[in-house]
């Protein structure tokens, strides 16, 4: 496709060193993750263009991102969702036991999942809920629902563990986890579109909670 004017996208000066981190050592493997463990990692904010920011910088041709139906771009900001239909498709299938991060920014007043699966069983990362809450979906029934919002930070979830914001744990997803067939999406989850920005995404076949702040750290400092 042409990476150009209709889709309002703005391109970047070439890879600054931080950007063009090898996979042996990015801010995806923060505190010591195995890089094995890492399925895949995305950073918008600070890509050399909108291109690049879809490489799976874990495992360069394997799970890019594709484009359900692309968001703007830019390099200071990153990923520009409108919360009707844009949304980036990471191909990867999750299982019980998974963890993603995600950071995020200018979340507008509407209930909007920010990345995860579609229907059940749950995994998704919700900033924004009914004007009061944010939530963590993980599992067949259960969620993990506390009682304020957030429009930017950093959000993770840790499967049949707990979910984390800006580095502290707000409690338990220890819940049931049946097989899915959905891809984990940026830009939508559980059937909700999200509308804001985001900046870097990451997602792990183990459970991260050990390396929660580190990783919030190296995340926050892009």
């Amino acid at each position: 496709m042409t990476f150009g004017a209709p889709f309002g996208r703005i391109f970047a000066p070439p890879f600054s060193p931080r950007t063009a981190a090898p996979a042996s050592g990015g801010w995806w493997l923060a505190g010591g993750i195995a890089p094995a463990n890492c399925v895949a990692a995305y950073q918008a904010k600070g890509a050399a263009s909108y291109a690049t920011s879809l490489v799976n910088l874990a495992n360069p041709g394997t799970y890019n991102a594709t484009e359900g139906d692309a968001p703007d771009w830019d390099a200071v900001s990153g990923w520009k969702f409108n919360g009707s239909s844009n949304y980036l498709d990471s191909g990867v299938v999750p299982a019980a036991g998974w963890s993603m991060i995600v950071r995020f920014s200018n979340v507008p007043a509407a209930q909007k999942s920010v990345c995860g699966c579609t229907g059940t069983p749950r995994f998704y990362l919700r900033p924004y809920h009914l004007s009061t809450q944010r939530v963590y979906g993980y599992g067949s029934s259960a969620l993990l629902v506390t009682t304020t919002i957030s429009t930017s930070g950093v959000m993770a979830l840790v499967g049949g563990d707990s979910g984390f914001y800006d580095g502290v744990n707000e409690g338990s997803v220890n819940f049931s986890f049946t097989t899915t067939t959905s891809h984990v999406f940026i830009g939508k989850g559980y059937d909700q579109f999200f509308g804001g920005y985001v900046q870097a995404f990451a997602l792990y076949d183990t459970n991260i909670s050990s390396y929660i702040s580190a990783l919030t750290t190296a995340m926050n400092a892009l």
